[in-house]
């Protein structure tokens, strides 16, 4: 099986928190060929999709000394392509997934549910699981909103972002309100406003759904003075218990996202409330096997192996 992966430059990826190179090892470990490319390495040329790629011999440590010589080929001589670049969802990511509209070879996850579901704000489609959020075009509404609703402390997130970038969380009477705002709008068109949970100090679980099964979870709990339950910013993983609810959203986000094309999703539940949908770069496996001591990557090649033309 001849598999394309599309990330993120080699120096910006941490092998022990890097669930794509957790996949490009399996893979290699399997005897599959695996070539590494970015997104800028894509073309389109008489609506024929090429990429230079470098053939990736991965087996664990430094990225760069595991990739070999450049060639340049059309994407539909490979098996299977998967999009793996990180947020944020800019001009970069979105005319890659243009390109990846020409391929007739399977692309996890599909180029148009790459476009059409923005992370943030696809939790709209279940009222019922989730925090009232709202999205906004500029400063000036985002503070009549809080002072309005001035019971409450809200989140405000980029649209496009990830890893917890640029999230702050304020209130009505906050003395940095106005200037939280106006930086969030310094660097973005919309931002998503949403509301605060506050037993996100007992963590927010990452579920890894692999199709639209569970494959595996694990709690984050922030560091001590911070509401973020990212790992990059300090949180603490550990294993945990889902709950009933937490698996019956689950289930019913994983069918809707297997209807669209996503093979790979992460959900983020806080306090039994769907918060956020990863579809872009789904992540966590390193994390989530250490703490339950699993190798979930297994599970994952062995799905995608499934793409395999026949022969």
């Amino acid at each position: 099986m001849k598999i394309l992966m599309i990330m993120d430059p080699p120096k910006t990826l941490t092998p022990d928190m890097d669930t794509s190179l957790l996949m490009a090892k399996e893979f290699c470990s399997r005897g599959h060929d695996v070539y590494y490319t970015e997104p800028q390495k894509t073309w389109l040329e008489d609506n024929i999709s090429f990429c230079e790629s470098r053939k990736f011999e991965y087996t664990g440590g430094d990225v760069q000394s595991s990739l070999m010589e450049k060639i340049s080929d059309k994407i539909d001589n490979f098996d299977i392509v998967l999009m793996r670049k990180d947020p944020p969802v800019d001009d970069l990511y979105i005319g890659t997934t243009y390109i990846l509209d020409y391929v007739r070879i399977p692309v996890i996850n599909s180029p148009d549910s790459l476009r059409n579901i923005n992370e943030k704000t696809i939790i709209g489609k279940w009222p019922g699981f989730t925090p009232r959020s709202f999205i906004f075009g500029n400063s000036e509404q985002v503070i009549s909103f809080v002072r309005k609703h001035n019971t409450k402390a809200w989140v405000i997130k980029p649209l496009n972002m990830f890893n917890g970038m640029d999230i702050f969380k304020i209130w009505e009477d906050y003395e940095n309100l106005e200037h939280i705002v106006k930086h969030m709008f310094g660097k973005n068109s919309f931002v998503v406003l949403q509301e605060f949970i506050d037993k996100v100090s007992h963590g927010d679980k990452k579920i890894f759904l692999l199709g639209d099964e569970i494959l595996g979870a694990m709690n984050r709990v922030p560091s001590e003075g911070d509401f973020r339950a990212n790992i990059h910013l300090g949180a603490t993983p550990e294993k945990c218990i889902l709950s009933k609810e937490e698996k019956h959203i689950s289930k019913i986000v994983g069918e809707y996202l297997v209807s669209k094309g996503v093979h790979l999703s992460c959900l983020d539940i806080i306090d039994n409330k769907l918060t956020e949908v990863n579809v872009t770069s789904p992540s966590g496996i390193p994390e989530i096997n250490r703490v339950n001591k699993s190798s979930l990557e297994i599970k994952i090649v062995d799905y995608l192996e499934k793409f395999k033309p026949q022969d």
